[in-house]
């Protein structure tokens, strides 16, 4: 397909599927279509869609067989749209330049020349999830000796590629749409953050259940034992978690982001000294 974006700039398709005001182009179409390739000729029906049978039935739709194939046509009609994405040059001296992702690139401590910028950050945008998944990571024996961090970054590098690569319908100007994505951003941030969360807590309490275990084995006062050690092991590992969580987050916004990271930190204290009062108070 070719997607026209203004006068001239051609939509890659990764753009395209961004779009959501797709519709039936059945009323568009005539009664057959037919593949240049094979030249298979699709009829189409009262649904809106297009069937094919190879043996020639003509109640695919009702009585569809092994075989049958059923096509639908769908367009997005003309209107305004925003991009935000890396502007390319044409390939291979095309008419109409393109799209691809803005990455992030190294750049040296005294900066890039304009041309070498460009350079880098065509080069990062065309390299597949894949190939990013092969770079991400700790090199060298550290990618064993920190294992199952370098699994998560090789994950996160080919599935949620940190990327600025976006469609809106309608008329945006640049700050609304970097609006939308660090909204966008935000709450995929929390929703993996709450996923480890949950992660840690469940291995924390497994990693301390055996000692309920031990407590109801206590004769007369195992079972009272149990039921309240079950509530003070939850509060236990709540605390484990929420400091853990805080200790890893410090570290991951320490360089990047300094003043976050003494936040969580001062939430780290708190919850230290929390614990440190509430031990106090039960002695």
């Amino acid at each position: 397909s070719r997607v026209e974006y203004g006068g001239g700039f051609i939509l890659p398709g990764s753009l395209v599927e961004q779009c959501k005001g797709f519709q039936s182009a059945s009323h568009k179409l005539g009664d057959i279509v037919t593949l240049k390739a094979e030249h298979e000729q699709f009829t189409k029906c009262v649904d809106g869609f297009f069937y094919y049978s190879p043996t020639g039935s003509q109640n695919a739709m009702v009585s569809p067989a092994v075989g049958d194939i059923r096509v639908s046509f769908t367009y997005v009609p003309d209107g305004p749209a925003s991009v935000i994405a890396l502007q390319t040059a044409a390939h291979d001296g095309g008419e109409r330049d393109s799209f691809l992702p803005y990455r992030l690139i190294s750049r040296s401590l005294f900066g890039l020349s304009e041309a070498e910028e460009k350079r880098r950050l065509r080069c990062q945008a065309e390299k597949l999830p894949s190939q990013l998944a092969a770079e991400a990571g700790c090199p060298g024996i550290l990618a064993y000796l920190c294992c199952a961090c370098n699994v998560v970054e090789h994950c996160f590098s080919g599935m949620l590629t940190p990327e600025v690569y976006h469609l809106f319908e309608g008329s945006h100007d640049a700050k609304g749409c970097l609006k939308v994505i660090r909204s966008r951003a935000g709450a995929l941030t929390l929703g993996v953050r709450l996923a480890g969360w949950l992660m840690l807590f469940a291995g924390v309490y497994s990693l301390f259940s055996p000692f309920l275990t031990l407590l109801q084995v206590v004769p007369w006062l195992g079972p009272i034992l149990s039921k309240g050690g079950s509530l003070l092991m939850c509060v236990l590992c709540f605390v484990c978690t929420a400091l853990l969580a805080c200790l890893i987050i410090i570290d991951a916004y320490l360089f990047f982001h300094p003043l976050t990271a003494l936040l969580y930190g001062l939430v780290a204290g708190g919850i230290v000294a929390g614990a440190v009062a509430l031990v106090s108070l039960m002695q």
